[in-house]
């Protein structure tokens, strides 16, 4: 009877064990898509948009230009992001193109690397991106330069 009991109780610790982690998965995915929200929403407010080749760089481009804005609202539109894992960002060093959607009374800021996958970190969360368009960081960033948007970033 003992043994019996011990059996019912380990079963039902495991299980519960199982539904909490289930529960914490669940949530964070809902966190993670809220973030690609709020990006999304930061985009459509954003009043320009700041691009670094990474998180360390000295100096950036900065436009408002609505050609260059649309590019990346399309973008935005078409792409379609999974959550992954958490990550610790930290252990980037630094080498993950940056982009700052810029309003008024806000900086929305995430940054973009590829390997065989194209991916966006948004705090320290990290998401895969699908779309039939090319991620637009490259193209806009050469085109800010040729505009002369350059900023130096050093004080």
């Amino acid at each position: 009877m003992k043994r019996k009991c011990i059996v019912i109780v380990t079963i039902l610790l495991c299980f519960a064990v199982l539904i909490t982690s289930i529960y914490y998965v669940n949530e964070k995915k809902s966190d993670a898509y809220e973030l690609i929200m709020e990006c999304k929403a930061s985009l459509e407010d954003a009043t320009q948009i700041q691009l670094r080749k990474s998180v360390d760089s000295k100096t950036c481009v900065r436009f408002s230009d609505e050609d260059l804005m649309e590019t990346w609202r399309k973008f935005f539109e078409t792409a379609e992001f999974t959550y992954i894992k958490e990550i610790d960002n930290t252990k980037q060093n630094g080498g993950q193109k940056t982009i700052d959607f810029l309003s008024a009374d806000n900086i929305f800021t995430f940054q973009f690397f590829e390997d065989n996958t194209s991916y966006i970190i948004i705090d320290n969360l990290l998401f895969s991106v699908e779309s039939n368009t090319v991620f637009p960081f490259d193209d806009t960033y050469t085109t800010a330069i040729k505009r002369n948007y350059t900023i130096d970033l050093v004080n």
